[in-house]
């Protein structure tokens, strides 16, 4: 799938640190991105090894994006994990891409509660297949079993973004190797081929950013 934002990236050169001046409010919200995390930003993350990789991802995110390789960011409670994948999400959209976060939970619960039209779900599985990146947040959450077919829809998306060759950032607090305990074979095969682990232990952020 073409996109603009691989044109752009190709005519462009990465800044580390991540400069965030372009990306407005109205773009974050358009996005999905809860309003706590529209200032995060990687400079706000203190030196680490989990830091590393990902403004190692970021300086070659035009390759990472068209290649369809993501980040499976995962650790325990309150260790930032949300804040790293946004922070993601936003050089993205600075660079020119289209972006979208999504919760899990948020997700399965619009379609197994009914909260959405059928015009709104197709508007939000539209979304989810074809922006440049997606950040699934909170994976393990939600609530579904779904090996028992609970996380059908979630499968989907899955499997859309693996056949688009679209990269996903998801962000859980399971650790890979439990992932085949909770999710079906095909998710866990589909996270297995196109992501880089990250492992965030510990809440590397300055005071207030989780």
């Amino acid at each position: 799938m073409g996109c603009a934002l691989r044109g752009n990236l190709m005519r462009q050169t990465i800044v580390s640190p991540i400069r965030l001046t372009k990306v407005t409010r109205v773009a974050l919200h358009a996005a999905g991105v809860p309003e706590r995390y529209w200032k995060v930003s990687l400079k706000q993350m203190e030196k680490s090894s989990h830091k590393k990789k990902l403004i190692s991802y970021l300086q070659t995110v035009h390759t990472q994006i068209d290649r369809g390789k993501g980040l499976y960011i995962y650790g325990g409670f309150e260790t930032g994990k949300t804040s790293a994948a946004v922070a993601v999400l936003k050089e993205v959209l600075r660079r020119g891409g289209t972006v979208y976060f999504m919760r899990v939970r948020h997700l399965l619960r619009a379609v197994y509660d009914n909260e959405e039209t059928a015009d709104g779900l197709e508007l939000v599985r539209n979304r989810l297949q074809k922006v440049d990146l997606l950040v699934l947040d909170d994976l393990g959450a939600e609530g579904f079993d779904a090996k028992k077919g609970g996380g059908a829809e979630l499968e989907g998306v899955f499997r859309d973004r693996y056949d688009r060759k679209l990269p996903l950032v998801v962000t859980s607090n399971y650790a890979p190797d439990k992932l085949a305990t909770v999710y079906t074979e095909a998710i866990v095969n589909i996270i297995r081929r196109t992501v880089a682990v990250v492992n965030v232990s510990t809440n590397q952020w300055v005071e207030g950013v989780k």
